[in-house]
């Protein structure tokens, strides 16, 4: 019987598929001429129309059929194209004269990732009506790891962006388990053998370590020939390699960079598995891809490229939104940020003004951005008299503060502090025989290419903010940076600090300290290790209430709601619903909104935003009061299920209150920083002290000491850049 229905459901997908074509042309159409009334009525431009949605397209089509077929019924589409192609002569379906079109393989793959992507419903919470519940409605359909790896092979070959690509392996593989990952890999591996991938799957798969362990060097020539590569995605590729595979990876560069050199070289090089892919580059844009690759593998400075257009509105839109209508992002960064998006992007003016006027009803900002002259404006040292002016240590009532010996903050912006700072920190290790500090990077989402701008240094009594847009003297960083990093005894405290090495990185180029430091541990692992090494003693209830009296029970729903998507999607998938952060139901949500899976927006930009688990809700947060434990089973929940909790999280909890996070995403390469800038970035990097305090009197309370609680902590290694010495 199901031999059956999968015939028939076969049979029907050719007429399935012409009609999801007409459909989408009929409802693009209407789409157009809605959204051209609409910006017709406000006096706005056609560019300020929203991106088409395919979600409720998606339903429209499958919702009409059974579970039991729908899995099948994609197959069939996808198999069904080339049938399409000969009859109807045409790749592609859409609005020629709108220049609104696509393969139709594409059209089927919007359509197949939101119908199989979670979706939010919005409830008012009963007993608090200043709190919206929202919940996460996991598909209709469930794929089988068949039925997933049959789909695999079919959209590899679909041109969509990387950023699309972490949609489908997300619907592909929710639960990342390692077998169905080594399947899946093997999988692409052939796909790239064979010339059927596309550039942005190949591109997705090199900087995912669970997928490029089948791909071999020469996809990096693969993927140039197809398409922009940035150098951190072939560094990423070939990190943690073998010597040989390394020096493979080197040789293909080698043959881009000949490659390059002229046409008649441009095409002997061409992979041959690619030679007839419709979507391969012409000379003049493999020219300009190959140098820019190179220049950036050699640590080649150049200036960093504009913010692109399709987040700069993006950017506008959402964070206007939370600036006036969820107030929860201050005027003075919404300021900030029009500011540089104007400065970049001049052209983007009549659209900024139009939707702070018609969508955010502020008649008087936009009339004052018309005034400005984007062409007369720094934009780096942004002017706003009316940002808040405060000193960085004020006594918050609502998060958290800084004890009362911190003495201040202080600006690094010139070498001769630098060499100061570094002195210090060595006193203080000749003193007490090793140096605590805690540190923090910040960095920018508002340009085309992201490096850390600032980095933040804690020590007990003072914290130090490097300017490193101002030490524009490389050697200078480089030898602090070997002074911080690779001196054990200096106890670096960070949290999750990876990301941030890695924006350091872009920010000096070729250090070798910040591929190998030593002794830098990350709080957040720190208080797993103490909160299971407390449920295993016999006086845990005791030990908690005296170590960390904020700490209590945590529902799951709780819980849940800062998980990334990928594990909050697989923890339910019994159809049940979950909670989950905003940004992350934003991050499912975006691609639900591209016309063609091309348009990275929130994804391109955000950089740091979300590394902390999360911006805050629009809850008002009161100050935790110490709580009771009165059993081991009434402690907080257990640590693998703090696993992916930010640091406001371990703050509120350990410290009793939790991090300001306004500041998390607003222009750090902004000069002078804003005083509440500097008080987040003083913060973020002091709290990590703060914790490790804490961390040390709970090694005495459970009768240990911090550094054996703290040696299971696996070092920092990452293989040297492919062009530097013993790289």
């Amino acid at each position: 019987m199901a031999e059956v229905s999968q015939k028939k459901t076969e049979f029907l997908a050719l007429s399935v598929l012409e009609d999801i074509c007409d459909q989408y042309v009929e409802e693009l159409k209407l789409y157009l001429n809605n959204q051209r009334a609409i910006c017709a009525m406000r006096g706005t431009s056609d560019r300020s129309m929203p991106r088409y949605s395919f979600v409720a397209l998606s339903r429209k089509i499958f919702d009409q059929y059974d579970t039991s077929v729908i899995a099948s019924l994609y197959i069939s589409l996808f198999d069904s194209c080339d049938e399409y192609y000969k009859k109807k002569k045409t790749r592609t379906v859409g609005i020629r004269a709108e220049l609104l079109t696509m393969d139709v393989s594409e059209l089927v793959l919007n359509l197949m990732v939101p119908y199989q992507l979670p979706h939010t419903t919005k409830n008012a919470d009963p007993h608090n009506p200043k709190l919206v519940k929202r919940s996460t409605i996991n598909p209709r359909v469930r794929l089988t790891q068949e039925q997933s790896k049959d789909l695999l092979v079919r959209c590899l070959p679909i041109p969509v962006s990387p950023e699309f690509w972490k949609q489908i392996r997300f619907i592909l593989m929710p639960e990342g388990s390692v077998r169905r990952c080594s399947q899946f890999a093997a999988l692409i591996g052939e796909a790239a053998e064979n010339g059927k991938i596309s550039y942005g799957a190949l591109v997705h798969c090199m900087q995912n370590d669970s997928l490029n362990r089948n791909l071999s060097p020469r996809c990096i020539l693969q993927a140039l020939y197809l398409g922009f590569l940035r150098a951190s995605t072939v560094e990423f590729f070939a990190s943690g390699r073998p010597a040989e595979f390394r020096k493979q990876c080197r040789e293909f560069i080698f043959l881009a960079e000949i490659a390059k050199k002229d046409p008649i070289a441009f095409k002997k090089y061409c992979p041959p598995n690619i030679e007839k892919n419709p979507y391969l580059c012409n000379y003049r844009t493999f020219l300009t891809h190959a140098t820019q690759l190179l220049d950036e593998l050699r640590g080649v400075k150049k200036s960093i490229p504009p913010i692109s257009y399709g987040w700069a509105c993006a950017a506008i839109k959402k964070f206007g939104k939370r600036t006036y209508h969820d107030k929860t992002w201050p005027t003075e960064n919404l300021f900030d940020l029009i500011w540089t998006v104007l400065v970049q992007r001049p052209s983007l003016k009549r659209f900024i003004c139009e939707t702070l006027e018609k969508e955010f009803q502020d008649i008087e900002a936009a009339r004052f951005w018309r005034r400005m002259q984007p062409d007369q404006l720094d934009r780096i040292h942004i002017q706003n008299r009316l940002n808040t002016r405060i000193d960085p240590l004020f006594t918050s009532s609502e998060y958290l503060n800084f004890p009362p010996y911190v003495k201040g903050v202080q600006i690094i912006s010139h070498p001769s502090q630098l060499s100061f700072l570094t002195s210090q920190i060595r006193e203080e290790v000749v003193r007490a025989g090793k140096a605590i500090v805690g540190l923090d990077a910040e960095w920018t989402a508002f340009t085309g290419a992201s490096k850390a701008n600032i980095l933040q240094v804690a020590v007990r009594s003072i914290i130090y903010i490097i300017d490193l847009d101002a030490l524009s003297t490389q050697a200078d960083l480089r030898h602090f940076f070997v002074d911080l990093f690779l001196d054990r005894k200096i106890v670096k405290l960070g949290f999750q600090f990876f990301e941030d090495l890695l924006q350091l990185r872009n920010a000096v180029s070729h250090c070798r300290a910040l591929y190998e430091p030593e002794n830098v541990l990350c709080v957040g692992k720190m208080v797993r290790s103490f909160i299971e090494l407390s449920e295993k003693h016999p006086d845990c209830a005791e030990i908690l209430n005296d170590v960390v009296p904020y700490f209590s029970l945590t529902p799951l729903d709780d819980t849940m709601e800062s998980l990334p998507e990928e594990l909050a999607a697989a923890a339910a998938t019994d159809g049940s619903t979950i909670n989950m952060e905003e940004k992350e139901r934003e991050d499912l949500s975006d691609v639900h909104e591209s016309m063609t899976g091309n348009d990275v927006d929130e994804v391109e930009g955000m950089g740091k935003a979300d590394v902390d688990g999360g911006l805050e809700t629009d809850r008002v947060r009161e100050p935790l009061e110490p709580r009771k434990v009165t059993s081991p089973t009434n402690s907080d929940c257990p640590p693998d299920r703090l696993l992916n909790k930010g640091l406001s999280y371990f703050c509120e909890k350990i410290l009793g209150r939790p991090l300001d996070k306004t500041e998390q995403c607003s222009v750090w390469d902004r000069r002078p920083l804003r005083p509440l800038q500097i008080r987040y970035a003083a913060m973020d990097a002091y709290c990590c002290i703060m914790l490790y305090d804490v961390c040390c009197k709970w090694a005495k309370r459970l009768g240990t000491d911090i550094e054996t609680v703290v040696s299971n902590q696996s070092p920092i290694r990452v293989s040297l850049p492919l062009f530097s010495d013993g790289g």
